[in-house]
């Protein structure tokens, strides 16, 4: 939520926004929080056993490992080598599997995060479509990662840097840039189409 933050005042955006898959959101103008509503006592005790479960199985196991220690709703961590993450991963989703059906595993380069399946990023733009009254197809969303396939796979407009995993790339329209040249692309795109309205 902190980095959300900061990012919707460099912005200046002054409505809700998603943080953590859509587990939360805020609201900048009345300094709310809400939680997403899947995120019962029992999921709130189960992301603390699978955070407990991560630092002795993942984190003291992989050198340079880190969790992304201020997640609320999720379990992420961090490691610099790929290989390592994706060994993290494999070792994640057997785990969660079959130790934890409420939750999901996705990964990056650099991350591994294991979610609330009701909390991730497709379930979050309901959620927060929802509160602000719009439709799926008023709605435009960027990513790179297996983590944003559910949110690409909901929307209008979907777009992918050139830089994308080819699983994200399957389901959106590529830009020709990467990370900031690719999202001023999709942000030029949806200007166009938005003044075909």
């Amino acid at each position: 939520m902190p980095y959300a933050e900061a990012m919707a005042q460099i912005l200046g955006i002054r409505i809700p926004f998603l943080f953590e898959s859509g587990g939360g959101m805020y609201d900048v103008e009345k300094n709310e929080l809400t939680w997403n509503p899947v995120l019962t006592k029992e999921r709130e005790l189960e992301v603390t056993e699978i955070k407990k479960w991560a630092k002795e199985h993942l984190i003291d196991r992989f050198p340079s490992s880190i969790p992304e220690f201020a997640k609320f709703t999720d379990i992420g961590v961090i490691n610099p080598d790929s290989s390592v993450i994706y060994e993290i991963r494999d070792i994640s989703r057997e785990f969660i599997h079959r130790n934890y059906p409420h939750f999901e595993v996705h990964y990056t380069e650099v991350s591994v995060n294991i979610i609330l399946k009701k909390a991730n990023k497709g379930e979050g733009i309901k959620f927060i479509c929802e509160h602000l009254g719009y439709g799926l197809d008023e709605v435009a969303y960027i990513g790179d990662s297996s983590g944003d396939i559910p949110g690409l796979t909901i929307v209008k407009m979907p777009f992918a840097p050139v830089n994308a995993t080819d699983q994200v790339k399957e389901v959106a329209r590529v830009t020709r840039g990467k990370s900031t040249d690719g999202v001023l692309e999709a942000y030029h795109a949806i200007i166009e189409n938005n003044l075909n309205y």
